[in-house]
């Protein structure tokens, strides 16, 4: 009997012994393991903080020239620069433009949208295959997203739309206008072409992994994505549309 007080006393001494080396070193613990992300307990487990609310407008102030200039790579050309937003004069949009060396400016113009979780920095390697194949190539970070102007995560449909004019609106309308979006930047250009059906002019839209949601009767017949297309396309003139 005596040694199971004894073994209950020293677990309860040991159990003394942790919470004491706990509390003496609950700055450092804190700091680099907060209880909030390593608790099992659902109930207990607090919201993680929001890190991610830096405003990138901020990094204008500092250094007005960050990440902007023009590059030459082998036969290509890359300018990156900061353009307005039309609608939200305190936003800037980080604009990437990649076209070749000694192009006469009559190629077709390619842009490319990034999803969520993403930047326009994913689609680098893309950009310069399509470049080499003779397009020009822009590429943009949404508001809040990548080097862009804004919150991060924290933008609104209308400023997303916004992002996208901006872009487009900085292109030859006089050539061919293609579209690649993934994800989220699917329909929030789908969105911008049919609220804007006489302005916005694209000649062939490719979209994957787009949030839009389809009844998965329609998905077990497999005639759903045809049939959205189909109607899209009547609600914009897009002469091709693509959906991976």
């Amino acid at each position: 009997m005596d040694s199971v007080v004894d073994k209950k006393i020293n677990s309860q001494d040991s159990l003394d012994s942790q919470m004491s080396f706990q509390q003496n070193n609950s700055s450092t613990s804190s700091t680099l393991y907060p209880p909030q992300f390593i608790s099992k307990n659902e109930q207990q487990t607090q919201a993680a903080k929001k890190v991610f609310l830096e405003d990138k407008n901020l990094l204008f102030v500092s250094n007005e020239c960050y990440f902007l200039g023009e590059f030459q790579c082998d036969n290509i050309t890359i300018i990156r620069e900061y353009i307005q937003n039309k609608e939200f004069c305190n936003q800037k949009i980080y604009h990437t433009h990649l076209k070749q060396k000694y192009s006469a400016n009559l190629s077709s113009q390619i842009i490319i949208a990034h999803g969520l979780y993403e930047t326009s920095a994913h689609y680098m390697e893309t950009a310069f295959i399509l470049v080499g194949l003779g397009y020009e190539v822009h590429l943009f970070d949404f508001s809040g997203f990548g080097h862009s102007g804004g919150k991060r995560m924290n933008s609104s449909c209308k400023e997303l739309q916004s992002d996208f004019i901006s872009v487009y609106d900085r292109l030859s309308h006089s050539r061919p206008i293609y579209i690649i979006a993934c994800s989220i930047a699917v329909p929030i250009i789908l969105s911008c072409m049919i609220l804007n059906p006489q302005t916005i002019k694209i000649n062939g839209f490719i979209s994957y992994s787009a949030m839009i949601s389809i009844p998965l009767i329609y998905n077990k017949y497999n005639f759903a994505s045809n049939a959205v297309l189909f109607f899209l396309s009547k609600l914009n003139p897009v002469k091709q549309m693509f959906n991976y």
